[in-house]
């Protein structure tokens, strides 16, 4: 028997009929379920009555998709949120991203700093990307610190995670203004020799390893020890942490300054311009305050898979 031939269509198909196409073709359907059951850790939470699960994504809020493109895609975002602890599974907020904030390392700092366990995300130029999971609020720290649900991974060319070896303690770094230690942020290694280091001017880094890190066993994650940064994210996962005198532990002096504003450093001004009549007229200008300058007005976003 002569199997009838199909001829190919009088005009390409657009990317949206194919995608349209493949979202509702049984045979895709039924790869996609294989291959999100086989490759992620499944959650069932939520009481689904036909008994199929699904990969967790998390709540993504703060984001504004018109003037945003992160650097993750569905894939990544599913396999770095499998990874974390299950208790920070359940929400992602974005803090920083150069493409917003621009290339700076206080602004970097400012964002992140007290503001609980965060996952950051480096590409390089030559597009390599690559990150780490903090498991705790950043602080400024002359010593390595952190635990071991810390660890570091690669998105691009491969899709690793790199847990420590329990050969050192040396998690986290993060250090500025001090002349005699380096100054930057930075996982795992030696002092000068991290697995992960952003420098503080922000256009560079490195990544050596030889042949592994010590802290967490990883390989060399840019193609040259030194890179250049071309894009940095950070997210804090999990809920958001609730601001208290216990979040200024740890925090010096000069960071709990630039949180506050002037009329809070001079009581006294403040008290001059109520009795003169004046009033407090800056009250509503705080320094520090991280939503006075932001460039985005920000939306809270659900991703769903379907």
């Amino acid at each position: 028997m002569k199997i009838p031939t199909i001829p190919p269509p009088s005009q390409p198909f657009t990317e949206t009929e194919i995608e349209d196409w493949m979202s509702k073709s049984s045979m895709f359907l039924q790869i996609m379920d294989r291959v999100f059951s086989r490759c992620f850790k499944i959650s069932s939470e939520g009481g689904n009555s036909s008994g199929r699960s699904c990969p967790r994504l998390p709540l993504v809020t703060d984001i504004d998709w018109s003037k945003f493109t992160s650097i993750l895609d569905l894939p990544s975002l599913l396999y770095l949120n499998s990874t974390l602890p299950v208790n920070l599974q359940t929400e992602w907020r974005l803090l920083f991203s150069n493409c917003l904030y621009g290339d700076s390392f206080v602004q970097l700092i400012q964002r992140i700093v007290c503001h609980g366990p965060t996952v950051i995300i480096v590409k390089d130029k030559n597009g390599h990307i690559f990150g780490g999971f903090a498991n705790e609020s950043w602080k400024k720290n002359s010593n390595f610190y952190g635990d071991s649900n810390c660890y570091l991974y690669q998105i691009k060319p491969h899709l690793s995670v790199y847990t420590p070896t329990g050969y050192n303690q040396h998690y986290l770094y993060y250090n500025q203004h001090v002349t005699t230690l380096p100054n930057g942020l930075g996982f795992g290694g030696q002092l000068e020799y991290f697995g992960l280091w952003i420098d503080e001017s922000f256009s560079s880094g490195h990544s050596k390893a030889g042949p592994r890190n010590t802290t967490y066993g990883s390989p060399q994650l840019s193609i040259t020890p030194e890179f250049e940064i071309d894009t940095i994210e950070v997210w804090g996962v999990g809920p958001e942490k609730k601001r208290d005198d216990d979040d200024d532990e740890g925090v010096t002096d000069e960071e709990l300054a630039s949180r506050k504003s002037i009329l809070d450093k001079d009581p006294g001004a403040k008290a001059m311009l109520s009795l003169i009549g004046r009033g407090p007229l800056s009250e509503g200008l705080r320094e520090g305050d991280e939503t006075a300058d932001s460039p985005e007005e920000t939306k809270n976003t659900v991703i769903s898979l379907f």
